[in-house]
């Protein structure tokens, strides 16, 4: 029988008791724990860390974004699917024409297209017609009409976008990975391991992880 909870939030680990305690008060038990967490955050759920593992945690270096989305009411006219730019005056560095992943998507009758802006991790106000500069730009880039409706724009911050290979880091990612599995916690994904990988990739190496797990316990 398996037990999926959607929406629970974690508000402690009990490695002495393998327990996951949640926010709403119940727990559950654990034999190995497999976590896509960001490092940093695994570790601020964990007593007894040793300092020097919450030092290398902290020394962990990110790129946050924020994303813009604008959806448009036709198929884009370019089978480019990403776009990047060093221009000052463009607000993105980085845009992704969403619907040229796939045929399927391709196919469809409205288009999205996404626009990557590093951010700072601070909190800082929406900057005022930051949406507009993007739709803009994307006029002056020829990537949709002058007169193109625009059925929806939104922006969206991801604290964890990038993480940024610094000197040192694998190292420090060994030493925390090294402790984590000997707690019996697997850490796999991008800011799991702190790795520049995509979603396939990630994908992936879950299945290994599960994998390995699987035959350990067989």
């Amino acid at each position: 029988m398996h037990d999926l909870r959607l929406g629970a939030r974690v508000a402690g680990l009990d490695l002495r008791r393998r327990e996951v305690a949640m926010e709403l008060g119940s727990a559950i038990r654990w034999d190995r724990l497999v976590s896509t967490l960001p490092l940093p955050e695994l570790l601020r759920l964990l007593p007894d860390v040793p300092a020097n593992l919450r030092e290398d945690a902290a020394s962990l270096e990110r790129l946050p974004l924020r994303l813009c989305f604008v959806v448009v009411d036709r198929p884009v006219g370019t089978p480019i699917q990403r776009i990047y730019s060093a221009d000052p005056d463009s607000p993105a560095h980085k845009i992704v024409i969403n619907h040229n992943s796939s045929d399927s998507l391709r196919a469809r009758p409205q288009h999205g297209i996404s626009g990557e802006m590093a951010w700072p991790d601070a909190p800082r106000p929406r900057e005022a017609g930051l949406e507009r500069r993007f739709v803009n730009d994307l006029r002056r880039l020829r990537l949709i009409r002058p007169d193109d409706r625009i059925l929806d724009v939104s922006t969206v911050d991801v604290p964890y976008g990038y993480p940024v290979p610094t000197r040192g880091r694998a190292a420090v990612v060994g030493r925390l990975k090294d402790w984590l599995e000997g707690a019996g916690i697997t850490t796999v994904g991008r800011f799991a391991e702190w790795a520049y990988i995509n979603s396939d990739e990630a994908m992936h190496r879950g299945w290994l992880a599960g994998s390995s797990l699987r035959e350990a316990v067989a």
